[in-house]
């Protein structure tokens, strides 16, 4: 149940002066931690840490295609996956979920285009992106949800 509250602007852009960056914070470790499993080389121009959340280059998306595209395919899921706990401490209404879901893949997608001055036309790259952003913003509603009903006390008597 959201709270009146929550339609207020100023609400709503503290909310999101708190998601975007705790979403790429996020977004930063879990790339860290997998390219390090999989003993990516990010130290040469076209592998680097700060670039593989942006990462979406057709060529590399294939079964035979190096670690990187797995490593940033692998990291988009995993993210998105992990920002439901965003979703559940910080914008903590089960209706305003899906808002905050499509404004998180948004502003991603923004900036990947600024990061590789390309726009995304890899078709893996956006599937992902939309399940994961459709996938965030239900575990989002459900989560919210479940923390509301469990405030809901049923007398039997």
């Amino acid at each position: 149940m959201g709270k009146a509250s929550d339609d207020e602007t100023a609400v709503i852009l503290r909310k999101l002066g708190i998601i975007c960056p705790a979403f790429y914070a996020i977004y930063f470790v879990v790339v860290v931690l997998l390219a390090l499993a999989f003993n990516l080389d990010c130290n040469n121009d076209q592998c680097r840490y700060y670039r593989l959340p942006f990462y979406f280059k057709m060529e590399d998306f294939r079964p035979e295609g190096n670690d990187q595209a797995l490593v940033a395919w692998l990291s988009q899921v995993i993210v998105f996956l992990l920002s439901t706990l965003l979703m559940y401490y910080i914008v903590a209404s089960t209706s305003r979920s899906w808002d905050y879901a499509c404004t998180l893949a948004f502003i991603h997608t923004v900036v990947t285009c600024a990061v590789n001055a390309d726009f995304p036309t890899n078709w893996v790259w956006w599937v992902t992106l939309v399940l994961s952003t459709f996938t965030l913003s239900s575990l989002g509603e459900i989560t919210n949800y479940a923390r509301d009903m469990k405030d809901i006390v049923v007398d039997m008597d």
